[in-house]
């Protein structure tokens, strides 16, 4: 094999790898773990308003709260 090849297939590798961590992130930003160790899924929380990191959102565009 040549190091052109080489070099082509730790590339390929190094992608695949970054696009599983990219994986993994985004399911990282969008859960959060509850007391009892459960994953939750706050996407669907944000889409109905009801998660509370909203309400601190809210609070900091308004100036009220923390930014």
């Amino acid at each position: 094999m040549s190091d052109q090849q080489t070099r082509e297939q730790e590339q390929a590798a190094g992608r695949k790898k970054i696009a599983e961590l990219v994986k993994d992130i985004q399911f990282a930003m969008l859960t959060t773990v509850e007391a009892d160790g459960t994953l939750r899924k706050i996407v669907e929380e944000f889409a109905e308003g009801r998660h509370e990191a909203q309400a601190q959102f809210a609070a900091a565009e308004a100036g009220t709260g923390i930014a």
